[in-house]
């Protein structure tokens, strides 16, 4: 008996630092902050997809729509964040708009077509990497 009620005040000392430990949705100004970062890249990423549609000519086929697949995997980045504001869910979609990015970032270090559409995707770059920092992924290696 005594065994057991040891066992229960261990279980009970524990569960206060285990249930800390689980994932929760941003609580105040990190949720402010990870809001506007989320933004931030977003309005970036429609920028540039735009600046894409206007200065691409036949010159990049696939420019077009490795821009339209970033700013999509960003909108559900957005759409995810504003649904709960879930670190963990959202993260998932964070990852999956760096790796849309990773593609259109080997085409655009090879592109030689316009300067200013070349300096607004290292803006966008710019961007990325303060996304993933805050959702707590490694800086991207570009």
């Amino acid at each position: 008996m005594n065994r057991y009620c040891r066992i229960v005040a261990a279980a009970l000392f524990l569960l206060p630092l285990w249930a800390a430990a689980q994932v929760r949705p941003a609580a105040g100004g990190r949720a402010d902050q990870t809001t506007k970062v989320i933004n931030d890249c977003e309005k970036r990423t429609n920028s540039f997809k735009r600046k894409v549609r206007l200065k691409s000519r036949g010159d990049a086929p696939n420019l077009q729509r490795d821009a339209d697949n970033l700013e999509e995997a960003m909108n559900k980045v957005g759409d995810s964040w504003n649904k709960d504001h879930d670190l963990q869910k959202t993260r998932a979609f964070v990852t999956a708009a760096i790796a849309s990015s990773q593609t259109l970032n080997r085409f655009m270090v090879s592109y030689r077509g316009d300067p200013g559409l070349s300096n607004d995707w290292a803006a966008v770059r710019t961007e990325l990497n303060a996304l993933a920092r805050q959702f707590g992924l490694p800086a991207i290696r570009w």
